[in-house]
């Protein structure tokens, strides 16, 4: 009887092994996921950005091109 509590007990330890990996690989699909979104979101306003720029008057969009250089880094 103590050898299968012991092994009953093995493997439980490792269908919570298990667990925390899935957890894990779940969390981390998430964090991409949002990290996907996120850059979509950065590219999207980047181009957003260009286009006001470029409606600026000519003597003020050389300064605005070049700051958006410094964030672009």
């Amino acid at each position: 009887m103590g050898k299968v509590c012991s092994e009953r007990k093995r493997n439980m330890a490792i269908d919570f092994d298990a667990l925390d990996l899935v957890r894990g690989e779940n969390k981390a699909r998430s964090y991409n996921k949002k990290l996907d979104g996120l850059q979509q979101q950065v590219t999207s306003l980047q181009e957003l950005v260009k286009e006001v720029v470029s409606a600026l008057p000519k003597e003020k969009q050389s300064y605005y091109e070049e700051k958006i250089k410094t964030y672009l880094k």
